[in-house]
């Protein structure tokens, strides 16, 4: 293992980051790496399938890719819970709620076996789903045969609706944290967590689910890309504040949570259990990582890659060692504290702004402002009128304060861990992943 480098400065190619751009070129010249667009680089930041296969062919010794091959179908619901069940129906991870699939098991039979001990409320998740496009709870079998019978996709997971959650100050709220993951030459994942991430909250104060608020998705789902639709989003402007904000930084929320706990809950306690839940989760990933990898299957359909499916499942398998992923992990804590997995994110968001819809006004109002903003470019990109895809209504993109905190940081530990690490993936102990992280937002877990 090299933890020192030569005097050349290290670099990150960023021209397939796509969203990611801005944050993984602030985070590298904070740590004084140089970035480059298309003319190669220590690490090839991508975020397609497209882009890894194009750049699975063309890496070269001594290069790193930030996506591990076979990472999003692992990181799927249904391939996530099958990992996790391990195949064995007597086994069941504590921190995995119970699951069940509806291309394997009949909406009947899931509701005689969730509903044994009375009534109770299960949660539907799309196959594939993101962004919390097509979640929805039910608490009957009618209800569930109907939403499985118009769902936009052939198969789902369903699973128990965890409740009561672990409210903070009448909200319900769960946490995104981030996990960089590095796979050796030899299919071993080596996984560092990262000590600080996201707490999202949702908009309504919480009530326990029933027939009246299932449907109010904005009580029972933290997802952004939902809730900041709403009026009622709030936004945040100090990551050190924990009161206020539909999304708070972690570290802060927890600081608060040992506080009005009186320290039942304590943040010491509650990265200990993520790191048990992170290091069981990854470690269940494995096999199924590898499968997808090389599997022609996960490579067909795509574009201009200029290899056939079979040919990228042997380069996949042949440089997952130089590949790595951050991962984003999202975990709920009931109310005695208990983390639960509720999935694990393939392309964790890091983007930095925030969308702002625009003061509700007339059509003529609302041209003449983005008129006036035309004539004048002059100055920051940020606060000007917009209509891009992001938000329905006319707004303005700004700086989230808590984004730039927490992702940042991230970023940086990510490419400083790459770099120390060099070219020498194998043999990595638990003294070299101390060292290795040092410094960093990560620990190794």
């Amino acid at each position: 293992m090299m933890l020192e480098q030569g005097s050349s400065r290290p670099s990150v190619d960023v021209a397939h980051a796509k969203k990611n751009t801005k944050a993984v070129q602030l985070a590298a010249d904070a740590i004084g790496w140089a970035v480059s667009t298309g003319g190669g680089g220590m690490v090839i930041w991508v975020v397609h399938k497209e882009d890894i296969a194009k750049q699975l062919r063309n890496l070269r010794g001594g290069q790193w890719l930030s996506h591990i091959p076979g990472m999003q179908d692992a990181c799927g619901k249904v391939a996530l819970s099958k990992a996790l069940q391990g195949g064995r129906s007597h086994f069941w991870p504590n921190f995995w709620p119970r699951s069940w699939l509806t291309a394997e098991t009949s909406a009947r039979q899931i509701c005689t076996e969730a509903f044994e001990g009375g009534r109770g409320v299960l949660i539907v998740k799309p196959d594939g789903g993101s962004q919390g496009n097509g979640i929805c709870l039910v608490r009957s079998q009618d209800e569930l045969q109907r939403h499985v019978k118009n769902m936009f996709v052939p198969e789902a997971i369903v699973q128990e609706y965890i409740d009561p959650p672990l409210l903070l100050r009448g909200f319900k709220w769960d946490m995104r944290v981030y996990v960089l993951v590095i796979p050796s030459p030899q299919g071993n994942l080596y996984s560092f967590l990262a000590r600080e991430g996201l707490a999202r909250f949702c908009l309504e104060p919480y009530e326990r689910p029933d027939h009246r608020n299932l449907h109010r998705l904005t009580v029972h789902l933290t997802n952004y890309s939902l809730s900041k639709f709403s009026d009622k989003f709030m936004f945040s402007s100090d990551p050190s504040d924990a009161t206020q904000g539909c999304k708070r930084s972690l570290s802060a929320v927890l600081r608060m949570l040992e506080h009005d706990t009186d320290g039942r809950i304590s943040a010491r306690t509650t990265w200990e259990s993520l790191s048990l839940l992170v290091r069981e989760t990854v470690g269940t990933m494995k096999h199924s990582l590898q499968a997808a990898a090389s599997n022609p299957a996960t490579w067909e359909g795509l574009q201009d890659c200029r290899c056939s499916p079979e040919e990228l499942g042997i380069l996949a398998s042949e440089k997952m060692g130089q590949c790595f992923q951050i991962l984003g992990l999202d975990v709920l804590l009931d109310e005695i504290g208990r983390p639960w997995l509720l999935e694990v994110n393939n392309n964790p968001s890091f983007s930095l702004d925030e969308l702002r819809p625009l003061p509700e006004q007339s059509r003529a109002e609302t041209n003449r402002l983005f008129a006036e903003s035309k004539r004048d470019m002059s100055g920051s990109k940020w606060g000007r009128p917009c209509r891009c895809s992001g938000h329905p209504r006319p707004h303005a993109h700004y700086p989230c304060a808590v984004d730039i905190a927490v992702k940042l940081p991230i970023i940086q530990g990510a490419l400083t861990i790459i770099q120390r690490l060099g070219k020498d993936t194998s043999g990595i102990g638990s003294e070299q992943r101390a060292m290795l992280a040092q410094g960093t937002v990560f620990s190794p877990v």
